[in-house]
């Protein structure tokens, strides 16, 4: 089983994007894993380290004005984690963030997380990145009506 501290798991990509890159070497490990109990320890690693990116994406969304560090503790902090412990308001807000920055009107939000899509008609009205489902995308894609739109998956 490989060690936690033998991998570098993530790393900030080149480009100020507030994307990370997942070094390819864990995700070679969680393929070749011959248990359960083995794939299962490395997606946790995987998951702690993406929670540790997560305030790192609230600050640059501060920083780039989406919103304020108090909106943040009052109104977003934790209130969208989903089942696996993960929180997609910070995915959300490196997404807004990249939409601002680069002044792409073309990006759309996809999340499997039921909170976030129940309040998706608030996001996107408070932030204007529009959020859908997996599925949602899946039957435009299929209907043809998605072409030019980038996907930032959570």
């Amino acid at each position: 089983m490989a060690e936690k501290d033998k991998f570098k798991l993530m790393k900030p990509s080149n480009k100020d994007d507030g994307l990370v890159q997942i070094n390819p070497e864990v995700l070679m490990a969680i393929r070749d894993a011959t248990t359960p109990e083995q794939k299962k320890e490395l997606v946790n690693i995987i998951i702690n380290s993406a929670k540790k990116m997560e305030n790192s994406r609230i600050n640059r969304a501060i920083k780039l004005g989406v919103l304020t560090r108090e909106e943040f503790e009052k109104d977003y902090k934790r209130k969208y984690v989903d089942d696996r412990g993960l929180d997609s308001f910070p995915e959300y807000m490196q997404a807004v963030s990249n939409m601002k920055k680069f002044k792409d009107d073309n990006l759309t939000f996809v999340t499997s997380n039921r909170k976030m899509l129940k309040d998706k008609d608030k996001l996107e009205e408070k932030f204007g990145l529009e959020i859908k489902s997996p599925k949602e995308c899946i039957d435009m894609i299929e209907a043809e009506e998605m072409s030019g739109t980038y996907l930032q998956a959570m």
